[in-house]
């Protein structure tokens, strides 16, 4: 527990705004790929809500890649954090050929809950924020998926549904 709580709080050091661990299972791979290590730490940063007022946009694309770039700082120092305490570990970078599916191992670790769009919600981040990930196989304790009525919420909200511009999301 001390030593997660202390990675938790280096990724934080490292400019993530949100940080969780969980335990990486079978599912939490894309098929034909393999992890040898246990657990994920995963990441989080925030995007600035004014650049996606209006998407698709050139604005929204630079915070998308500034974000991403900023982000695989932040996973790049806790892996060499991580190394340097005297255990293995491996970048799951928000961009490139990542082996972890960002989104259950994001659930799993506790950002938030699966919003109609398919992407987490989280209380305070809402869904304007990034993932990324660090695994290892160092003994952590792990967090836990939330229930904070966002699900039942967007269950009876209807908005996205609605006023989403090619109607992809359905009822």
């Amino acid at each position: 527990a001390d030593a997660a709580a202390h990675l938790k709080q280096k990724a934080l050091e490292f400019d993530a705004d949100i940080a969780g661990i969980c335990e990486i299972e079978p599912s939490d791979v894309y098929q034909g790929r393999t992890v040898e290590h246990s657990h994920a730490i995963a990441v989080g940063q925030r995007m600035r809500w004014r650049e996606f007022q209006v998407v698709p946009s050139r604005e929204s694309a630079i915070e998308c890649l500034r974000v991403y770039f900023t982000l695989g700082e932040t996973v790049i120092q806790l892996a060499a954090y991580i190394r340097s305490l005297g255990h293995e570990c491996t970048v799951e970078h928000p961009i490139g050929d990542s082996d972890l599916l960002h989104i259950p191992i994001g659930l799993k670790a506790g950002f938030g809950e699966l919003g109609r769009h398919g992407s987490i919600i989280h209380p305070r981040l809402g869904p304007l924020f990034r993932m990324g990930s660090v695994i290892t196989s160092m003994p952590l304790a792990t967090d836990r998926p939330i229930d904070a009525g966002i699900a039942a919420f967007c269950d009876t909200c209807r908005a996205c549904r609605l006023f989403c511009p090619p109607g992809a999301i359905p009822d």
